[in-house]
């Protein structure tokens, strides 16, 4: 088990979370599924942060939609799209890393 609150993916998606809470809760389901699959090893934590990546497109919609309905500034529009852009980008370089691990793992094992 690793300690998801070290992880910089789930460091910033809760940074996002926190900073979009009040208006969008869906950005909650980033950084929970990211905790969620850190404790049950890496091919769930693989599932888990293609799950949060689905929850991030789905948020950059929902800040799309309520700067189009003029719920947001464009200000805040702005500033959440760059947030849940480098949200994605995180989890992204952390789901490759994981990805690449089990890729090892796997081939580690038919070399036995």
């Amino acid at each position: 088990m690793q300690d998801y609150r070290k992880l910089e993916a789930w460091q910033k998606s809760h940074a996002m979370a926190l900073h979009t809470y009040a208006k969008r809760r869906a950005s909650l389901s980033i950084p929970a599924n990211i905790a969620e699959g850190c404790y049950r090893g890496q091919r769930s934590l693989a599932h888990s942060l293609r799950i949060a990546l689905g929850s991030a497109s789905e948020l950059e919609y929902y800040v799309i939609l309520a700067g189009d309905l003029k719920l947001l500034s464009e200000a805040e529009r702005s500033t959440m799209a760059k947030e849940i852009s480098d949200v994605k980008a995180v989890v992204t370089g952390l789901l490759k890393s994981v990805s690449a691990s089990l890729d090892a793992a796997q081939k580690g094992d038919r070399k036995r």
